[in-house]
């Protein structure tokens, strides 16, 4: 009974833990990408262990070292971050099921007696790397090779060589015929059926590598040349297997189930070589490499029971084949506590995918989660998986059932739907209208619908999470109504419409436009019209928003008006000279698609009215000391369009001479020089507006401001400098300037 009792305790508390709030797979839609980092490789070289090792664990096998004279090329096994254990080699050529290819060519098919090169290495006892060599014509072996794998010669490297030492390898038995191309393939472990045979730590270090017995040279030998290698989108969070430049298995892809991106699996298969599965992982593992299982590490963290997986697939297959998705629910110190697994079929179209997870005996910590892209005993070359908007399913589902909330009385057809994720029955009641088709189906139909009520549907799920029931009320209305939005007013230069539209007794709605401008999506109800240059040149545009599935109800529109306001434009007139003496300046603009606009001056004179196109600028003697005045018009008025500017520049210029009278007025001043005070006699009354000193440097010492009609004007000059000064005299006949020595 006890023993009883404590299962059951801790059965409850697995079910109470299921419960936590769902946990977010991280970069479960594949929208987050990284460029990776790249690596040096000698030129000329076809494969390298760098290739896997480096993309998928950022561990280099193969480097560049300090060779005999210059640069040497170091093969070194490694341990990677998981604990695997990563074989570093190299390789100029490529082998496979349609031969050999891209060996170093020997163009001149002379005989071909080996292979020499400088070597350095340390290898563990019980541990050898090996070279290959396999000489081809045509693509095919040029001789028997030396018995180890047919048309290959095999040499393998054993112990320690502490310093670059010369090693030939010859052919015994030479070849049958002269070649025109040479693989030759160096690794610092024994591959082949001891895959796993290589030591962390053993390298093997090569230099200046050349042929024997021909006069061909073999490129790129001397290992002087080194590139980087590509660089590659690798999704964040997610672990995918790289099997060599050539055998890249994954790709971002656009077609997305949601979002903007998905991943794409596809695998390699060669009928007499490699095999290589589109695979991508959230999390890792350790394979041993001889037929054992695969050890799952730990990938997302986890404080609850998942009961499933979801995903959304495509799968596209030549043959008889079939995706995969893998899941192991994980405990520190324990190990694999839960799997789930199972295997998908061919479809076209974006497809839910299921997996079950059995029910765990102690409570997991993280989860690894695997998608392959066929299964190996049947793997089919080009098979290709898209896999997007991956989730767990924790029994806490909150759905919403979708159909519209309102209809019209009598409405009959009407559709209802809930999601169909994780699934595996319906049952659909309400209390409106009649059920018509679909009672256990995730879309039902609904007849007859005269009054408000409910429509309900239960919900059973395939990974035995409990029931869950989801309702939706409906209330009924004797019309559909529509409602396009308020009528809006823009700017010509900015002129992209925002329609939010409303419809009520009916599903959805329709746009159209009595324009020739594009809609982003005309049978959205939320959506942007983009206005033609037709549209705007006409200053206006009706949107219509239309009913449609109107649930008993007679389709209703309602129109949106959208003016186009222009763009202003505003001439303040062409920059021009003014005489020194005037008193003022015409100022003329002229303003477009504005009903008005505003002057500003940087001078401290007088604008006769500011708010008119047309007006008048009294000058200031400050202004003429300036040498320039600036008047600045600005559009004004508009509520949508942003304000124009335009400016005029206004320059001084000496008309009539400095000590010349101005008209019929006459100047008589003294004493000059002058101590205190200078009388100025105009020679008639006149209005005198101010008078203002300025030094050699026109920089104003004094201003007076006089506005009086006078014919005669003391000005005193005992607070001005020593030195000669320019008297600027401002009447309302105009202005003249006068030389004044203080002494």
């Amino acid at each position: 009974m006890k023993v009883k009792l404590l299962a059951f305790c801790s059965l409850f508390f697995l079910l109470k833990t299921q419960m936590v709030s769902a946990q977010t797979i991280p970069n479960s839609g594949f929208e987050d990408w990284d460029q990776s980092s790249t690596f040096e490789k000698p030129v000329n070289i076809i494969q390298n262990s760098n290739a896997e090792s480096f993309y998928n664990t950022g561990v280099a096998t193969m480097t560049k070292v300090q060779g005999v004279t210059g640069y040497a090329m170091r093969l070194e096994n490694k341990l990677a971050p998981n604990g695997d254990n990563l074989l570093a080699y190299a390789s100029w050529g490529e082998a496979s099921e349609s031969g050999f290819s891209k060996g170093v060519p020997l163009p001149s098919e002379e005989p071909l007696d080996g292979v020499t090169m400088k070597l350095r290495y340390s290898l563990s006892t019980g541990f050898r790397g090996f070279i290959a060599i396999i000489p081809t014509k045509d693509g095919v072996p040029a001789g028997d090779g030396n018995g180890v794998i047919p048309g290959a010669y095999v040499y393998y490297i054993e112990g320690d060589q502490p310093s670059f030492t010369t090693m030939n390898f010859t052919f015994e038995p030479s070849l049958t015929e002269n070649p025109d191309s040479c693989m030759l393939f160096i690794a610092a472990a024994e591959l082949g059926e001891n895959s796993d045979s290589g030591k962390p730590g053993d390298f093997i270090e090569v230099d200046d590598i050349a042929f024997i017995g021909t006069s061909d040279i073999f490129l790129g030998g001397n290992l002087e040349e080194w590139e980087e290698g590509p660089s590659v989108e690798l999704p964040k969070e997610w672990r995918v297997e790289v099997r060599g430049l050539n055998y890249l298995t994954f790709q971002k892809s656009s077609d997305a189930f949601s979002g903007n991106y998905s991943i794409q699996l596809k695998n390699i298969v060669e009928s007499e070589g490699r095999r290589v599965l589109g695979k991508v992982m959230l999390g890792d593992e350790i394979c041993p490499g001889n037929g054992s299982d695969c050890t799952p590490l730990p990938g997302m963290k986890i404080n609850s029971v998942p009961r499933s997986i979801g995903f959304y697939y495509k799968y596209f297959t030549s043959g008889v084949d079939s995706a995969t998705c893998s899941v192991n629910l994980l405990k520190s110190g324990v190990g694999n506590v839960a799997r789930g697994w199972n295997y998908f079929l061919p479809t076209n179209d974006w497809k839910f995918g299921v997996v079950s997870i059995a029910f765990p005996d102690e409570i997991p910590d993280s989860a690894k989660i695997a998608f392959e892209a066929g299964r190996w005993e049947t793997a089919v070359d080009g098979s290709t998986l898209l896999i997007d908007d991956v989730k767990f399913h924790y029994c806490d589902e909150e759905a919403t059932i979708n159909g519209p909330s309102s209809v019209c009385v009598g409405a009959s057809g009407v559709q209802f739907s809930i999601n169909e994720e994780f699934a595996s029955g319906y049952q659909w009641s309400t209390t409106v209208g009649t059920i018509s088709s679909g009672e256990t189906e995730p879309t039902v139909v609904i007849d007859g619908i005269l009054e408000e009520g409910t429509i309900t549907v239960v919900k059973t799920y395939m990974d035995g999470c409990p029931d869950k029931t989801f309702e939706l009320n409906i209330s009924v209305a004797n019309n559909a109504n529509a409602d396009a939005g308020q009528n809006q007013t823009l700017c010509a230069d900015n002129a992209t419409v925002s329609l939010n539209g409303v419809i009520t007794g009916a599903v959805t709605g329709s746009w159209s436009s009595s324009g020739s401008g594009d809609f982003d999506d005309p049978a959205s109800i939320i959506t942007v019209y983009y206005p033609s240059s037709e549209d705007i040149a006409a200053g206006s545009v009706e949107l219509t928003l239309t009913t449609s599935d109107d649930n008993g109800c007679q389709s209703v529109s309602d129109v949106m008006q959208v003016t186009f306001e222009p763009v202003p434009t505003v001439d303040a007139g062409e920059d021009d000279l003014v005489c020194d003496n005037s008193i003022s300046i015409a100022l003329n603009g002229t303003i477009t698609g504005a009903p008005g606009g505003q002057w500003t001056t940087s001078g401290i004179g007088t604008i006769t009215d500011d708010d008119a196109l047309t007006t008048t600028y009294m000058t200031s003697v400050a202004d003429v000391v300036a040498g320039s005045v600036t008047f600045t018009l600005t559009s004004t008025g508009s509520q949508v369009c942003a304000a124009a500017t335009d400016e005029v520049v206004y320059t001084f210029t000496v008309c009539t001479g400095v000590d010349s009278n101005l008209g019929s007025l006459n100047v008589n001043y003294y004493p000059n020089p002058a101590k205190d005070v200078v009388t100025f006699e105009l020679g008639k009354s006149v209005k005198v507006m101010e008078m203002v000193i300025v030094d050699e440097l026109i920089q104003t010492e004094k201003t007076i401001i006089v506005n009086d009609v006078t014919d005669k004007i003391d000005l005193n000059f005992s607070d001005i400098n020593l030195g000669v000064h320019m008297v600027i005299i401002r009447t309302e006949e105009g202005a003249i300037m006068k030389k004044v020595i203080k002494m």
